[in-house]
């Protein structure tokens, strides 16, 4: 097989290793420009939460960076592109052409434009409605859609690639996160912080059935005293959980003893620690930590899963 140059104008500018690129350098492409209009249901969100990614729109011209890969790297290429949602041309064709920074054309060069025809396409929603996508996004394989559009203008930045579309979609999402940080403001008690996070149980007090969108966590005693909520089995809509960049109002439940008592099945950190329900999990994007899919708590499945942890506090 030979070689193949291709375009990157989202994360493949950078996250590229994987396809060993044997030369890298900035080239502009003609005859289109980026957008965020296309649906992530895997790299950067679910299918029941899509988050956003970046595609292009017809017209106009945009930098970005051009790898020139072996050519059995493609179809690993294909697969993490999702060409599904995308269209994948080798230019030059259909009026777009991809230069060098000396003008001279690159061919042939894979370029992965938006299909307006697919239904991940997002070219028909406003802005705000893509930024708020972003926001309310489920974590994807490859993380939240809200750190993608950051990374994706800072490490453009870094490269010497200033895009307004980059720039526009970042300070949309910024300006909604504020604007919905306002309209939530509380007093809170003493913050409690790091507190380790794990799956819920299938009930809780053996006797109410836990639905995967209801928003309950259950708290150890040591958190529930720094909170002054001991003695009381749960308490509605006064603690509020947070990732540092979202706020939940929860039902606040006693934990199980189960993490706190139980041998191998007990918390990592017993005196600071919580379950929590999906709904919570999903609102706020914690993630599942490496390792954890199957961690040493076998006595009991329920608590086997451990994600990133959060700060809680109680609404005073």
């Amino acid at each position: 097989m030979g070689n193949v140059w291709v375009f990157g104008y989202g994360s493949l500018m950078w996250d590229n290793s994987e396809f060993s690129p044997q030369k890298k350098m900035t080239a502009t492409l003609i005859g289109a420009h980026r957008s965020y209009n296309k649906k992530s249901t895997e790299s950067r969100g679910t299918i029941s939460r899509p988050g956003l990614a970046l595609g292009t729109e017809s017209g106009g011209k945009m930098q970005g960076i051009a790898l020139l890969i072996d050519e059995s790297y493609v179809p690993a290429l294909d697969r993490r592109e999702g060409i599904s949602g995308y269209i994948k041309i080798t230019t030059p064709t259909q009026g777009v052409k991809i230069m060098d920074a000396g003008n001279r054309p690159l061919s042939p060069c894979i370029v992965y434009i938006s299909n307006p025809g697919h239904s991940s396409y997002l070219g028909h929603l406003s802005l705000e409605e893509r930024a708020q996508m972003a926001i309310n996004a489920g974590p994807g394989r490859r993380g939240t859609s809200v750190d993608y559009i950051k990374d994706t203008l800072e490490k453009s930045l870094s490269l010497g690639i200033n895009d307004p579309v980059l720039k526009e979609m970042f300070e949309e999402v910024q300006r909604l996160h504020t604007q919905e940080s306002h309209a939530h403001t509380h007093i809170f008690s003493s913050a409690i912080t790091n507190v380790e996070v794990y799956d819920s149980p299938a009930q809780y007090g053996n006797r109410h059935s836990i639905r995967s969108t209801d928003l309950i966590v259950g708290l150890s005693k040591e958190i529930r005293d720094a909170l002054g909520i001991s003695g009381v089995w749960e308490v509605d809509d006064q603690v509020v959980v947070s990732n540092g960049r979202k706020k939940v109002r929860v039902k606040a439940v006693q934990t199980d003893a189960r993490l706190t008592r139980r041998g191998p099945s007990k918390a990592d950190n017993p005196a600071n620690h919580c379950w929590m329900t999906r709904g919570v999990r999903e609102k706020l994007n914690v993630v599942l930590l490496p390792g954890n899919e199957w961690s040493h708590r076998v006595d009991y499945p329920a608590f086997r899963k451990k994600y990133s942890t959060v700060t809680i506090a109680r609404v005073t």
